[in-house]
Order: structure tokens, then C-alpha cells, then sequence
């Protein structure tokens, strides 16, 4: 109701060039208010999700739409309210089937404030997360072949410090503070945020559930939301400066973001400036794919019906045992159905795109409907896990982490799930005491407390 009374509110801003802008904005109120009124019961990770897709499918589409971006690849949209009959009730489709299965989610309200772990556990997770944080660091050399292993083995960082965290273990802060600095500095060295950016807003969904935030979470969330901004536009002079000035070392690079935000802070009315709105809806628009994909399906290429979708279930299969395998980063699928080259760059089509040149239109909003209830079911069967011990919210951002991206493929998302479910299983089968905590196998206890054994 906050949503659609939002959006029915802000009609002159947008009533003359589509409807569906109006409900964009609703879709995004929506995620905001329901994600601070869940977050004391679970890390809603699907509304966040929807709230991404919002603003990545509808909302940066539209600012676009003001303030282009002049290049010639074609990131503008020239003829926005036909792009948004198909991309409006994608995201409608997507943030309810995202939606049901909140529905169902069992009630337990934030974590036992006397909750302890165990010296074993303790001990167990301090494994796991040094072990995540060598292979963030690359200390180990890894074959092509291994190194997305590497990726989610890195990951496990996050994993035991939102464990420690969530257990009031006196090294959760400390940890917590390490991998996101690790995190933040890889970043940096590398000119790349979007990582950061996934995990700063999983570790805002726990630290909130955590806390039992409930209506303070609103301005963090907005706050998130702006801050999201002033990096896009720092890490797009930062990435000019690191071109013009090329920094050796992490302090030399360290010294050049920092003379970025610096800038940033002096004028903070620049992130509102026509260059700046622009280069910002540029970076946030995965609208322009979507709508290239509309234009050239089926005029240019027919739809592929579940081909690629096949394809992409290759992914799954170990290279030693299928060469010609399908490869995450979007270059098979992207220039056949945009008809644009990626060149160097790895880009895709997005769930949305790919769903309109497999089944068409209305193919495509009932593909985006079951893909979204998928989501939201793994979430559901974290919260049903979770009833036997709240550490189970530890490991739900590591397999969804992909999940809440719009601009992801259905392959990618595949891939990096059923993975990390495999890696998830391997740990769990090699710490006892962190098996334990979870409720897996007999005598498990929730989640491993030295005072509920005392009592």
C-alpha cells in the first residue's frame, strides 16, 4: 500500500511517458519498506533482489531516458515506453514471484542475545575463515580450471565472520573487519566495486537482523542506496586517474582513491550534475541489453526456445569432461541476440533478456515468474533450515550471492549456486562442530552454546 501510494502520488512526474514507471517506483517503495519490516525475522535477500532489478530494468532506464549517455555503442533507449511493455511486468512478475515465498517463511524473531559458541566451534570457524581469506589473497597459485573454486573457497571469509557475528563471538567484529578490508583493497587495486557492493549489502541484511532493525533500516538502506551512487562516480574518475597516472603498489593507488573521494566530498552537489546523472544511469541501465535483445528477436535472430538454457546447464558439467563447455561471462549468447560485439568485455544478457529470446514476450514474463520463484524458494528453504539453528543465515548470502544481481545470466546464476551448495557440503563435512551447530546429525544443538548446555 506505502508502495502504491507512492507511485499513484509521484503521477505528474512521470504519468506522461508510461504508467510503468509509476509502478517501477512503487516496486522499489515496496522492497525498501518490506525489506526493514522482515529483516528482524530473516535477511531477505529475494527483496533486495527485486529492489535491484527495480532500479536496473525500470528506474535507471528512465533517467536514462533525461540524461543519455552520447556514445555510439547504443546504451540509449530510443523508444522507452515500448521497451518498458515488456520490461514493467517483468519486474511486477518478478518482485511477486520473489514475494511468495516470503509468505511462507517461518516466524523467529532475531537471535538469541545469549547465544556463545562453543571453544570447538569457535575454534572451526577460525579454520574456515583464515582458510577463505589465503585464497582471497591468492597466496595459492590456481589453474584456470580451479580458480572459480578459488572464488567461492575465498568467500568462506564471509561465511565464518557472519557466523562469529552471529554467535557474539568476540573475533565477529574483528573478522568482519578484516575480509571487508581485504575486500575493500582488492577493490581498489583492481578498480572494480561490484563485490564490495554484494557483500557490504549482505552484511547490512545480517548486522539488521542481528540487531532486530526494523524502521531504521529505511534511511540505512536509502543511505546505501546514495552511497552506491557517489562510488559509481568515483570509481569512474578513479578508473581515468589510474589510466592517466598509472599507480604501482597499493599505497600509491590507496593515495588516488582517497584524492577521488576527497574531490567528491568537496563538491557534493557534483553527483548531481547532467555529466554526472548520466555516466550514473549508464552504469546502473542494463535496460539498453534488454531493449538491443527486443529490437533484434526476432526480426534479426528467432527465438531460441530452451536452447540456451541447455546450454547453460553445461556449465555445470566439469571441463575434463565436456571440452567445449559452456563459459559464464555472457560472449556466446550476447552479440547473436543484441547483434552488438563485446570485443574485451564480459556482459550478459541479464534473466530478463534471456527470457524474451527464448519464449518471446509473454514467454518471457512467465520465464521471469518461475525463474524468481526458484529464488525465492532457495531463500524459503534457508528460513525453514534456519529454525534449527540461525546460523544457517551465515551461508545463505554465500550460495545467493548471485541471485540478487538483474544483470546476471540464468547460466551464471546456475553455476555459481550449485557450486556453492557443493562447497557448502564439503565444509560442513569437515568441521564436526560446525555440522553440529547447524542441526545436522544427532545430538545437534542450536546453534552450539555453552549456555544452553549449562542450563
Amino acid at each position: 500500500m506505502i508502495g502504491a501510494g507512492t507511485g499513484a502520488a509521484l503521477w505528474p512526474l512521470y504519468g506522461a511517458l508510461s504508467p510503468w514507471i509509476g509502478v517501477g517506483i512503487g516496486i522499489g517503495v515496496y522492497a525498501i519498506v518490506a525489506t526493514a519490516l522482515l529483516a528482524p525475522v530473516a535477511p531477505p535477500l529475494p527483496l533486495i533482489a527485486v529492489l535491484l532489478a527495480d532500479i536496473q530494468l525500470i528506474l535507471a532506464a528512465w533517467l536514462a531516458h533525461f540524461y543519455p549517455y552520447d556514445e555510439a555503442f547504443g546504451y540509449n533507449i530510443k523508444d522507452l515506453p515500448a521497451y518498458l511493455t515488456y520490461a514493467g511486468p517483468v519486474v511486477l512478475v518478478a518482485a511477486v514471484a520473489a514475494s511468495v515465498p516470503l509468505l511462507f517463511l517461518p516466524v523467529q524473531d532475531g537471535v538469541d542475545p545469549e547465544s556463545r559458541p562453543t571453544a570447538e566451534l569457535d575454534r572451526e570457524l577460525e579454520i574456515v575463515f583464515w582458510c577463505g581469506a589465503i585464497f582471497q589473497l591468492k597466496v595459492i597459485p590456481l589453474p584456470g580450471a580451479l580458480q572459480f573454486v578459488g572464488v567461492l573457497v575465498g568467500n568462506l571469509a564471509y561465511v565464518a565472520a557472519f557466523a562469529q557475528f552471529l554467535l557474539r563471538s568476540p573475533r565477529g567484529t574483528r573478522n568482519l573487519a578484516i575480509a571487508f578490508g581485504f575486500l575493500g583493497l582488492r577493490s581498489m587495486s583492481a578498480g572494480f566495486f561490484h563485490a564490495l557492493l554484494i557483500w557490504m549489502a549482505m552484511l547490512g541484511l545480517i548486522i539488521a537482523y542481528r540487531q532486530r532493525m526494523r524502521w531504521r533500516l529505511v534511511p540505512v538502506l536509502v543511505g546505501g542506496l546514495l552511497l552506491a551512487l557517489a562510488l559509481q562516480q568515483i570509481k569512474g574518475s578513479y578508473r581515468l586517474a589510474m589510466e592517466e597516472q598509472r599507480p604501482q603498489g597499493i599505497e600509491a593507488k590507496l593515495r588516488l582513491f582517497g584524492a577521488q573521494t576527497a574531490s567528491l566530498l568537496n563538491n557534493p552537489g557534483s553527483l548531481f550534475d547532467r555529466e554526472s546523472l548520466a555516466a550514473t544511469a549508464l552504469r546502473f541501465n542494463q535496460g539498453w541489453i534488454v531493449n538491443r535483445v527486443l529490437i533484434w528477436v526476432p526480426l534479426m535472430e528467432p527465438y531460441c526456445g530452451t536452447e540456451m538454457l541447455k546450454r547453460q546447464l553445461s556449465s555445470l558439467v566439469p571441463r575434463a569432461f565436456q571440452a567445449d563447455k559452456y563459459r559464464v561471462g555472457g560472449h556466446e549468447f550476447f552479440t547473436r541476440f543484441t547483434g552488438r560485439s563485446l570485443e574485451q568485455a564480459s556482459m550478459g544478457l541479464g534473466y530478463a533478456g534471456e527470457m524474451y529470446a527464448a519464449f518471446g514476450k509473454q514467454g518471457g514474463w512467465i520465464g521471469v515468474g518461475v525463474y524468481a520463484l526458484c529464488i525465492g524458494g532457495i531463500f524459503l528453504a534457508f528460513g525453514h533450515l534456519a529454525q534449527r539453528s540461525q546460523l544457517w543465515w551465515a551461508w545463505a548470502p554465500f550460495v545467493m550471492a548471485q541471485t540478487i544481481k538483474a544483470e546476471d545470466t540464468v547460466g551464471n546464476v546456475m553455476n555459481w549456486t550449485v557450486k556453492a551448495l557443493v562447497v557448502m557440503g564439503g565444509v560442513l563435512f569437515l568441521c564436526p562442530a560446525f555440522r553440529q551447530a547447524l542441526g545436522i546429525g544427532a545430538g545437534s544443538r542450536d546453534p552450539g552454546c555453552e549456555m544452553q548446555d549449562a542450563g
